[in-house]
């Protein structure tokens, strides 16, 4: 699944975002200013996953998050698909380097969060799937606190660090295991609508390529040629392509979620 698409290297002006925040509000130049904070209960290691991130948006002033299933539109995603291969990734763009400073400063916080509630997440091994259906891999984040995380895939754009990267993937498949996906397109597509909900706006961009864009190019897109079938698959383990990881300018056929 490619919510582990990668980003590796990179841009010095983002290390040292781990800072951002540790279990408080995330106050940064990315979010409106926060309301007074409010007094919330402590976090228990009884709290589910959902607590948990539930407790991290209203620590931060969002709304609840609201998983839920996404239909998967294949004309949206053809669309989407079409964007990420004809347009060029653009890692140099202000635009684009302030949305993904954005995505490593809230994902820090949301990863920490995580880690202050008692989960943690290794690397797998180089070349491994680390689970094969979505199943297995929700049974060891809600029975164990655990997750292996694949680090696999080695980025190109470089506008994460590789330990931003890992964070990353953390804590998108942590999401994932809480939306109840597949590790098919619709699956991905459902995924990314309940993350996108603990992002800003600006976040939200960099996000909309690393998730629905790769997600939408595997596919659909005419470049990967990867069978039609596998479209809904529920395996990992089944040999998908997959496309150049890229830094794009925000567009709304990225961004327009499937509903």
């Amino acid at each position: 699944a490619y919510t582990e698409m990668a980003i590796s290297g990179g841009m010095t002006g983002l290390m040292g975002l781990g800072a951002a925040s540790r279990g408080g509000a995330l106050i940064d130049q990315f979010r409106r200013p926060s309301a007074p904070p409010t007094e919330l209960p402590a976090m228990t290691p009884e709290r589910t996953l959902e607590d948990v991130f539930n407790d991290y948006a209203a620590r931060n002033q969002l709304a609840p998050v609201q998983p839920r299933p996404v239909s998967a539109d294949e004309a949206k995603s053809r669309a989407a698909a079409e964007y990420y291969e004809r347009t060029p990734s653009a890692p140099e763009s202000p635009e684009v380097q302030n949305a993904y400073k954005a995505l490593a400063a809230e994902t820090e916080a949301q990863y920490q969060h995580l880690v202050d509630a008692g989960y943690t997440f290794e690397p797998a091994a180089s070349g491994v799937v680390p689970y094969t259906t979505a199943q297995d891999m929700a049974a060891d984040l809600r029975t164990n606190k655990h997750l292996l995380v694949s680090t696999d895939a080695p980025p190109e754009h470089g506008l994460l660090t590789p330990e931003q990267n890992f964070k990353f993937r953390a804590v998108h498949d942590s999401t994932h295991v809480m939306g109840g996906g597949s590790f098919g397109h619709q699956g991905e597509e459902t995924t990314y609508a309940l993350h996108k909900q603990l992002y800003s706006p600006e976040a939200q961009k960099a996000l909309a390529t690393e998730t629905r864009g790769q997600n939408a190019t595997v596919h659909f897109g005419e470049t990967m040629a990867n069978p039609p079938e596998t479209r809904y698959e529920q395996r990992a383990d089944i040999g998908l392509k997959f496309p150049e990881q890229k830094a794009l300018m925000w567009s709304r056929l990225l961004f327009c979620q499937n509903s």
